[in-house]
């Protein structure tokens, strides 16, 4: 809760202080705006909807992708004064970098077929519907 201590003593020191805090949920954030934030931000709940999903959605994921490996990739801590995390292991930080490997190789290895498959398109679209309907 050190983050609403700290949103507290600020909007009691200077109440003309724009407050930005930081929380790991709904309800840490909901006390945050009661004690005077005037904005809350919750980086794994915008995360999760950046990519579609819900916040539990994605913690679920984690859960899941540490289970298929042989070791964990992410440990994650729950609320405690720091409002909770979550940080990539060593394993983590080396599937990441594997995976961007693959990632560059495999567009290295297709850029000329990307280019072919580029140059057989239309400059501007047809306008053309699927389905046959114009």
């Amino acid at each position: 809760m050190d983050n609403l201590y700290i949103t507290l003593s600020a909007r009691t020191a200077r109440p003309e202080l724009f407050i930005v805090a930081r929380a790991s949920d709904e309800d840490v954030a909901e006390k945050l705006r009661r004690a005077g934030a005037d904005r809350v931000v919750q980086p794994y709940s915008a995360a999760g909807k950046e990519m579609g999903m819900s916040y539990r959605r994605a913690w679920l994921l984690v859960d899941e992708i540490n289970h298929i490996f042989r070791a964990p990739l992410v440990e994650t801590q729950m609320g405690g004064s720091g409002g909770g995390g979550a940080r990539l292991t060593q394993l983590g930080r080396d599937v990441v970098g594997r995976y961007r490997a693959i990632e560059g190789a495999a567009a290295t290895a297709s850029a000329a077929d990307m280019r072919a498959l580029k140059a057989a398109l239309p400059e501007r679209p047809s306008g053309h519907k699927p389905g046959g309907e114009e």
